[in-house]
């Protein structure tokens, strides 16, 4: 008998939130899908633009489509409406393969109605603007039947130099610096030990000269990893001149909202 009274009181208890939950899901679901406001029979490429910065891709892809459909449209506004379209699927997708070949697809197609297309870019990234140039130079190559790999293309284009080894190496450095130091310090009191000792015993003399040469290990350590370094950052700002890279503040959607970035 409690168990039925305990029952009845749990389902009482349970009900309720079981019917609540049912009547949101069809709201929640319903959030999910943005509702695209622009005017479907005016679609504008500057509405669309808005549309990316606020970060709603969805929308401003679809725009985008909208305005290709219109058959009014320039050659010049045409491939206006392909760059922007790259720019959405760059800031939209995250597949870094799928990105790349939807970005380069409409950078191409942008190219092959307007071959003189040199219009501002909405995403200063360097990488947006390597696949740019790589697009740009495939559609050339196919207007003359020239061959051209993905990597010419990128070399072609500029890519940049990464300094992730430049830095892995300027650590070593440091690290080697600190150990250096700490030798150096560990060096001294064991000589002002020594000296100290008016016997000065052998095993005092012996730690001294231990220490000594960790001193010099470390020492040439430091001096090998600087050495390094310094090459290494070298060639970066060497290779760096060539590549096409955006310096200062640079201001770019994400699906996650914007980043601001510094390069120098």
């Amino acid at each position: 008998m409690k168990t039925n009274v305990y029952f009845s009181r749990i389902t009482a208890a349970v009900m309720p939130a079981v019917f609540l939950l049912a009547a949101l899901l069809p709201i929640a679901g319903s959030a999910q899908t943005p509702v695209c406001t622009y005017d479907k029979k005016a679609p504008s490429l500057e509405n669309a633009r808005h549309s990316l910065k606020m970060t709603d891709y969805v929308c401003a892809e679809a725009e985008v489509n909208d305005f290709l459909a219109l058959d009014t449209l320039s050659l010049e506004l045409r491939a206006d409406a392909h760059v922007l379209l790259a720019a959405v699927y760059y800031a939209k997708l995250k597949n870094e393969s799928e990105q790349r070949r939807e970005v380069l697809d409409q950078f191409k197609a942008a190219f092959r109605v307007y071959r003189e297309w040199g219009g501002e870019l909405d995403i200063k990234s360097p990488q947006f603007q390597a696949l740019m140039e790589q697009a740009k130079q495939q559609v050339e190559a196919e207007r003359t039947g020239a061959p051209i790999s993905d990597e010419a293309a990128v070399g072609a284009a500029g890519k940049c130099p990464s300094s992730k080894t430049a830095l892995l190496s300027t650590g070593f450095f440091l690290g080697a610096t600190g150990f250096f130091l700490l030798s150096s310090s560990k060096t001294g009191d064991k000589w002002d030990d020594y000296e100290a000792d008016p016997l000065h015993p052998d095993g005092l003399y012996d730690d001294y000269k231990s220490a000594s040469n960790m001193k010099k290990l470390s020492g040439g350590l430091t001096i090998v990893t600087g050495a390094i370094t310094g090459y290494l950052w070298f060639k970066y700002f060497k290779n760096k001149k060539n590549c096409r890279q955006n310096l200062g503040l640079q201001f770019n959607p994400t699906e996650q909202g914007f980043t601001l970035t510094y390069s120098f």
